[in-house]
């Protein structure tokens, strides 16, 4: 279900940070982090491709805001993002886990990328993810 509902979907790390500001409907400014990945596979969206992406996300918890853990530049990570206009953004309740901890079915499904971004059957969908936000893996 996750990765349906992302309208961009990465395998990549995170190599850099930096501090934004937005305006809010209201013309507040919020304080907003872009993180910068290093893209090694695209499973859906993107075009035209290229190996560095930024996925923007409020800068506080309090607001749904994505804190990833340090280091940077580590381990791999299953990122998927929405687009907001011409910026992708990521939130608390996205799905963004190391990609040592994704359940091997889930992985192996990502390995086989379909015409116009899907993935195969169950590999994504509640079943394998529970249908719930946190990716925890409930088993077959």
């Amino acid at each position: 279900m996750a990765f349906c509902q992302a309208d961009v979907v990465i395998r990549g790390r995170f190599m850099g940070i930096t501090p934004l500001s937005h305006n809010s409907s209201r013309g507040e400014s919020v304080p907003w982090v872009r993180y910068e990945i290093k893209t090694t596979k695209i499973y859906k969206g993107f075009e035209p491709l290229t190996d560095v992406h930024f996925v923007d996300t409020p800068a506080l918890e309090s607001v749904c805001g994505y804190q990833h853990p340090a280091p940077l530049k580590g381990e791999e990570y299953l990122i998927m993002a929405t687009q907001q206009d011409e910026r992708l953004t990521v939130s608390a309740c996205s799905f963004v886990r190391p990609w040592g901890r994704v359940p091997p079915a889930s992985a192996a499904g990502s390995a086989r990328p379909m015409k116009g971004g899907a993935v195969p059957g169950e590999s994504w969908g509640d079943r394998a993810w529970g249908g719930h936000g946190d990716g925890e893996w409930e088993g077959p």
